[in-house]
């Protein structure tokens, strides 16, 4: 299948595009129905590649923007440059079918990019804060940020962020949401509260273990609200009842854990490693032990997944390309290329039938999927 790009200045409405037929790839520019064609072989289909997406990028960074709404599984809908440096955050997340994700320039902030490429003007976040993870919580009418080890809202009715937690500065932290609940580390406790009551839930002193000079401190939160998930020390989660304050803990292998979810039914709750194995791996909530029939992915060191909003979808990052797995039996159904990137990515849904991607190459796209 030959690979077709067509990129848009949305200030002149000039095009450039690029078709790779085999080793030969077919440049052409100019406003619709003017476009002057060049052809430029190169000496194999994946050079031609290279040199195409190179040259992309380049007409990228100049504003250009790429759209294509009727994209197929696995190409490109959309791609933007945001511009700023790499700071190690790529949150992201879909908020009302636009893209929210970190930036960095003259201050660290959060832009909206649309599904046409435009970036909204910047949401600056607290001073020397980088966030970690974004959620969109409609019932709150909120965006919830994890800005290091605090958690913070932003509104469109007040157009600025407000503090919901105090900050734990070194002490690690997560955040986590469900309905109107929401869960953190208010180290040294694990905290669940209902912010449209202001009741605390929960609350169970939880020490963070240091490892390689880091906190080591991720949780989730299930989706009906009911159970607390968070892992502290090398080889555990414990998973609490927020109603009853029971826990029991999956011991797994393991050192430490660099991201929990839970499935959309609750089902499953999956785990991407740190340091010692960077694997993925995953719990049977109502069997308390690890999945059985669940594959060895590989190393996901510069990794990360997404459960789609159905939960029946897994969606993973790995070497460059996002691969996507039927979440019942862990059969891959796509496996596409990520352009625009040094090592690392990070995804999010949009709705059912889109991924979102951030990259370290300070690229937002839209894949079809």
């Amino acid at each position: 299948m030959n690979r077709v790009r067509r990129l848009l200045d949305p200030a002149t409405g000039k095009t450039w595009s690029t078709r790779c037929d085999g080793e030969l790839v077919i440049i052409s520019n100019g406003f619709p129905g003017k476009e002057k064609h060049a052809d430029k072989p190169k000496a194999d289909a994946e050079t031609a590649r290279i040199w195409a997406e190179k040259e992309e990028w380049a007409r990228l960074k100049k504003n250009m923007v790429l759209v294509t709404p009727d994209a197929a599984p696995g190409e490109p809908r959309m791609h933007c440059y945001l511009g700023g440096a790499y700071t190690g955050s790529l949150a992201l997340a879909d908020v009302g079918g636009r893209i929210m994700c970190s930036r960095s320039g003259d201050s660290e902030h959060l832009v909206f990019v649309s599904a046409d490429g435009v970036i909204s003007k910047p949401m600056d976040l607290p001073p020397n804060r980088l966030a970690w993870k974004i959620i969109h919580a409609p019932a709150l009418d909120r965006v919830l940020v994890q800005a290091d080890d605090q958690v913070i809202a932003w509104s469109d009715a007040s157009g600025a962020f407000e503090a919901l937690t105090e900050s734990r500065a070194r002490h690690g932290s997560f955040l986590d949401a469900a309905g109107t609940r929401i869960a953190w580390y208010d180290a040294p406790d694990v905290v669940v509260k209902d912010i449209a009551t202001g009741k605390e839930l929960f609350r169970r002193k939880f020490e963070a273990q240091i490892y390689k000079g880091s906190v080591q401190m991720t949780g989730a939160l299930s989706p009906d609200g009911s159970t607390v998930a968070a892992c502290a020390q090398e080889g555990e989660v414990v998973l609490f009842d927020i109603a009853s304050g029971e826990s029991r803990t999956w011991q797994g292998s393991f050192t430490q854990i660099d991201k929990l979810e839970f499935s959309g039914d609750g089902r499953w709750l999956i785990a991407k490693g740190r340091y010692a194995g960077w694997g993925l791996h995953c719990f049977d909530v109502a069997a308390g032990a690890a999945r059985t029939d669940w594959p060895d992915l590989g190393d996901l060191g510069n990794g990360d997944f997404a459960i789609d909003p159905t939960g029946t979808r897994l969606a993973v990052t790995h070497r460059g390309h996002i691969e996507v797995f039927d979440l019942a039996t862990m059969q891959s159904v796509l496996r596409f290329r990520v352009e625009h990137i040094v090592r690392r990515a990070d995804i999010a849904w949009m709705g059912t039938d889109t991924i979102a991607v951030r990259t370290d190459y300070a690229c937002a796209s839209l894949y079809a999927v």
